[in-house]
């Protein structure tokens, strides 16, 4: 069975979950129960189904799977480059398995340790529903759960620090502490939300700087160790690490493509649901979305960008999601929902069928 049938079975329970809530007797709010019961249904089977997954669905799993297995065992394994983030990530997710450390458990820890923390965001719990199955469903959530393990631990972690950001700074600061310990190439994501936090003039000026140190990095990515000889500080270090270490790896041109198309029907989604010139106007005047188009802005450069670039976009398109939901007006969040699962649901089908990679790995 490959990704694309299991995305199949997966789309046919909601539809089941979906039928069974319009068909219950419900006199207030029926389309938030349907929808929060399609959310329940995503979350739920995709957890059902990724516990038992192969660990040979995906590289980073079948890596990830030996080295947790040598800190289980305090011992360390020859060839497998161990930072002190790897060591946070490992420790979380004995965490989620109650102590026990056991590497047959890391399929399933792994996606229940970002569901757990993206829980632990603030905002309603019926927001957060809905944020949760719109990103396990994207090509950007199945990546995180079963590619990207680290990067997914660290962006649940860097979601939690922008939604507490207006509540609490003292709960954002920890979390986006907790997200650069998780994966250091964190920094540059929160270095991006900050930058999207300015007037649209500010952040045009920042935003060609970062495209200037984009390209400098690219020049320079070959002389990985002269960079690393030139940062003293060891977060630094770990930071060009990082990011040297995805500019100088090739990826497919199809799972770029399709991220950038996740990012873009996000954004579209509601547009779709306004229905005046008024409507348009109002929703361009919102803090959240406008939030949410200089994010994806920053994503188009970076799409051209073997590898790297769909790292890039994994780590923004969380908050894209995040802040487009809440940009929504409460009258039409479900329709807002149901076009973004829709549009979410098909890249997901492309890219499992589409790619050739994906129709020969077996999912279990």
């Amino acid at each position: 069975m490959v990704l694309g049938e299991v995305l199949l079975s997966i789309v046919l329970v909601v539809f089941c979950g979906a039928i069974y809530a319009a068909n219950r007797p419900c006199a207030v709010l029926p389309k938030a129960e349907i929808t929060v019961t399609v959310c329940l249904a995503v979350i739920i089977s995709m957890l059902a189904i990724f516990s038992v997954r192969s660990i040979y669905f995906g590289t980073d799993t079948l890596n990830y799977s030996w080295a947790f297995g040598s800190y289980c065992k305090s011992s360390y394994i020859n060839g497998f480059r161990y930072t002190s983030s790897h060591v946070v990530d490992f420790f979380l997710i004995n965490l989620m398995m109650l102590g026990t450390c056991m590497p047959g458990l890391l399929t399933f820890a792994w996606p229940a340790l970002i569901t757990f923390v993206l829980l632990c965001m603030n905002g309603s719990i019926s927001r957060k529903l809905y944020f949760i199955a719109l990103l396990f469903i994207s090509v950007v959530g199945l990546e995180m759960t079963t590619n990207a393990l680290r990067q997914g631990i660290s962006t649940a972690f860097i979601m939690v620090a922008l939604s507490y950001w207006d509540r609490s700074k003292l709960i954002s600061a920890a979390a986006a502490t907790l997200a650069v310990a998780t994966h250091s190439s964190a920094f540059l994501f929160i270095a991006v939300f900050f930058l999207a936090s300015f007037s649209w003039r500010s952040f045009f000026l920042g935003f060609s700087a970062a495209i200037g140190l984009t390209l400098a990095l690219l020049t320079m990515a070959k002389h990985i160790n002269l960079l690393l000889a030139i940062a003293n500080v060891s977060f630094l270090k770990s930071f060009l690490f990082e990011i040297s270490h995805y500019l100088l790896l090739s990826g497919e041109e199809l799972v770029r493509v399709l991220a950038m198309a996740t990012v873009l029907g996000t954004i579209a989604a509601p547009w779709s649901v306004q229905r005046s010139l008024f409507e348009w106007e109002s929703l361009l005047q919102k803090p959240g979305y406008n939030l949410a188009l200089k994010l994806a802005m920053t994503c188009i450069p970076f799409a051209f960008v073997p590898y790297f670039g769909y790292r890039f976009i994994y780590g923004v398109y969380p908050a894209i999601l995040w802040y487009t939901l809440s940009s929504v007006r409460p009258q039409t969040i479900e329709r807002a929902f149901f076009y973004i699962f829709l549009a979410n649901v098909t890249i997901s089908l492309a890219w499992a069928f589409g790619s050739s990679h994906m129709r020969e790995l077996p999912f279990f």
